[in-house]
């Protein structure tokens, strides 16, 4: 392993429009290779935590609202 896993610090960060973020920090070895495996494992074992947890990670949504119906149309084959 590339991370040193009994290093690592999380930190609640901010509350953002409909989440909280939060900071990990972690000690690793600082070639660039080294760098993005770590982060991969870190990403990994949080988003394998939360899905153990039952929690969900949210994708974000959007709802457009237009000031006159759109019109649609179909197209032949």
């Amino acid at each position: 392993m590339v991370c040193r896993w009994q290093d690592i610090q999380t930190f609640p960060h901010a509350f953002g429009s409909s989440s909280i973020d939060i900071e990990i920090a972690w000690w690793t070895d600082s070639t660039p290779v080294d760098v993005r495996r770590s982060r991969g494992e870190i990403i990994s074992a949080v988003k394998g935590a939360l899905d153990e947890a039952g929690i969900e990670i949210p994708f974000p949504y959007r709802t457009l609202t237009f000031k006159e119906a759109l019109q649609t149309k179909v197209l032949d084959k």
